[in-house]
């Protein structure tokens, strides 16, 4: 689909600027900042108007994904049907070549240059479903009550070496009383999370599916439903994997040797990390697992690089899992060494 307008949005927590580019004059374009509010969303809207946007069916409003600064804009481009996608920071920075100066002015039309170049091949944004956005936010209010559960406990160990028997007592008490109320909410958290998926048969039912395949936990298998928007957003593991930063890239140059196939670092530190995680409890846990990485390893594979596989092989069945409909079917006949 071409477009005839393109229109790059910088947005912030109190405004947003905004850059009109058009198809014919993309070398100039015009631009206005507004408040981040629906006062601001409609004096957006006539400003397209008072600049001959006439039909948003033509044109690209296109945004960095900046999290929840975002989703108010966002909720009224659907209201209005607007055509609209989200990109992230990283990938609009690595398409400008060499930047000079930066303000939100500059950044916005920097945005509409990226949408007009990448017209073609730029994916459209879909709004999370609010059930997705309320899991994250729980998983996200989980993540900060757990970090200040670690933060009372790391910081009294701390002060032990340094600190009075009375002046740890207090410590003590007070942090046992904090630390207790953080798990209690952790546990309404938890609640919480396990009400709205039951509100959702859906997510339910891919989530017990995730919860089949080894390496996957429960935290791991609710944020793959967040990260995927219940598998609606990623059709396909070896693109959920990049976005992950998990999947192997080859790189040559010339008569250079190739280099060793070796992963991004522009990823989802997150998935990321939980993954690591979930990529070690199935070492220990799962002789299918144990056995392949003690085999490469006696190969000479370094550890990273073996962990790295075993992510991999946990998101592909998890997605073959969730293609299938069934839950995963572990084919592995472990025997020990001898028998």
């Amino acid at each position: 689909m071409k477009f005839l307008n393109f229109i790059g949005i910088d947005m912030s927590r109190n405004w947003f600027d905004a850059h009109l580019l058009k198809s014919e004059s993309s070398s100039r374009g015009v631009h206005e900042q507004f408040s981040n509010d629906k006062k601001g969303f409609r004096a957006f809207k006539k400003w397209l108007s008072k600049n001959k946007v006439n039909s948003l069916k033509q044109s690209l409003i296109c945004m960095e994904h900046t999290g929840v600064y975002t989703v108010p804009l966002c909720r009224y481009l659907n209201s209005i049907k607007a055509i609209y996608t989200l990109i992230a920071g990283y990938e609009i920075k690595y398409s400008s070549g060499t930047r000079r100066g930066k303000t939100d002015k500059v950044d916005a039309k920097r945005i509409a240059r990226y949408a007009f170049e990448k017209q073609d091949v730029i994916r459209m944004y879909d709004l999370p479903s609010p059930a997705i956005r309320s899991l994250r936010t729980l998983l996200s209010l989980r993540s900060r009550l757990m970090k200040a559960t670690h933060a009372f406990k790391v910081s009294n160990q701390e002060l032990q070496k340094f600190e009075k028997l009375e002046v740890m007592t207090v410590l003590d008490k007070a942090s046992k009383s904090v630390i207790e109320s953080i798990d209690n909410q952790q546990i309404e958290v938890k609640s919480a999370i396990k009400q709205l998926l039951k509100a959702h048969p859906s997510m339910q039912h891919n989530y017990e599916l995730l919860l089949t395949v080894p390496g996957i936990g429960e935290i791991i298998a609710l944020y793959l439903i967040v990260q995927t928007q219940n598998f609606v957003s990623f059709r396909k593991s070896r693109k959920f994997a990049t976005f992950c930063g998990i999947a192997p890239f080859e790189e040559s140059s010339g008569e250079d040797q190739a280099l060793s196939a070796h992963v991004s670092h522009l990823a989802n530190k997150k998935m990321k990390a939980l993954l690591t995680n979930g990529a070690y409890s199935a070492i220990q846990h799962y002789p299918e697992f144990k056995a392949y990485f003690e085999k490469q390893i006696k190969k000479g594979k370094k550890e990273f690089s073996v962990i790295n596989a075993i992510k991999n092989k946990m998101i592909h069945r998890a997605f073959a899992v969730i293609n299938r409909g069934t839950k995963y079917m572990d084919n592995f006949a472990y025997k020990p060494a001898g028998l």
